[in-house]
């Protein structure tokens, strides 16, 4: 039998570790009002399209006016007071002490405008950045507390996959390596990407690591939620 004798080479072969995971937004964030008070105006609806600085929701002012306009009286009166004595500190007539006692209240009266001004303000209740309303929590009519998320804002220009990598493979991924992902919900359609995050610490129950693919989105076919795989090599 004939033997055939072929010089050796080097061969380069690629390791394919696989994951599946939920796709993410890139950013997610609750949007609350900074004082409490009744919703005069609800704002967009779930699935809404929405600018950064644009209004999302009002509040009743009518209460936060009253008080106002009582706050800026009360500071112009005791400025007013407060001027009113100060040529007199020049001539002597005053003392400095008493100076300073009109001076003490002068100062919180009118911070305590300026506040009240502020809540007026902060009954207008805008968007931190341009996203897709996920949900709105809060109908017109209602009355809200300080902090309680009117709106879930996430914006999905991009999106992230996150799968786990078991343990024995992980040492072998780099950020930079190639990856393709796989969304069931359009079968055959694949995104060719790379990883952008390794996790440092494994998920102490499958003792895998999270690896995340970040996803250009701008059609916004990738919606949170959904199933993706990964095939990063």
């Amino acid at each position: 039998m004939a033997v055939r004798v072929t010089a050796a080479v080097d061969t380069l072969q690629f390791q394919i570790t696989t994951g599946s995971g939920i796709v993410q937004p890139k950013t997610a964030v609750d949007v609350a009002f900074l004082i409490g008070g009744k919703v005069a105006y609800a704002g967009p609806d779930g699935g809404s399209v929405v600018r950064a600085k644009e209004i999302l929701s009002e509040l009743d002012p009518t209460d936060l006016r009253l008080s106002y306009e009582q706050s800026q009286f009360q500071s112009e009166r005791a400025v007013q007071e407060r001027d009113r004595y100060r040529p007199l500190l020049m001539s002597g007539s005053v003392s400095p002490n008493d100076m300073e006692k009109l001076e003490a209240l002068a100062r919180p009266a009118t911070a305590a405008s300026q506040l009240a001004r502020k809540h007026i303000e902060d009954t207008h209740l805008t968007s931190p950045i341009s996203h897709i309303v996920a949900r709105r929590s809060v109908d017109r009519g209602a009355t809200v507390s300080p902090g309680q998320p009117m709106f879930t804002a996430m914006a999905i220009d991009s999106v992230r996959l996150r799968v786990g990598v078991p343990e024995v493979d992980v040492g072998s991924v780099q950020v930079g390596q190639p990856a393709t992902v796989r969304v069931p919900a359009f079968g055959d359609g694949l995104f060719d990407e790379t990883v952008s995050l390794i996790g440092i610490a494994a998920d102490p129950t499958t003792r895998s690591y999270a690896v995340e693919i970040l996803v250009p989105n701008g059609s916004q076919r990738l919606k949170p939620g959904m199933v993706a795989e990964a095939s990063i090599r």
